[in-house]
């Protein structure tokens, strides 16, 4: 962290991608992630928010 602090590391702000938790992160990733049609197995219990 020290070092994005210090403007030591670089990267492209299009590619960042800020979400409300991990819940919301996690459902990105399996969108992109996933190839059209993919079924995702997702244990019980499950409590959406």
């Amino acid at each position: 962290m020290s070092q994005v602090m210090d403007r030591s590391v670089s990267f492209d702000r299009s590619q960042i991608i800020l979400t409300a938790g991990t819940t919301s992160a996690i459902e990105i990733l399996s969108f992109y992630l996933a190839y059209l049609g993919s079924v995702f197995l997702v244990p019980s219990p499950y409590n959406p928010e």
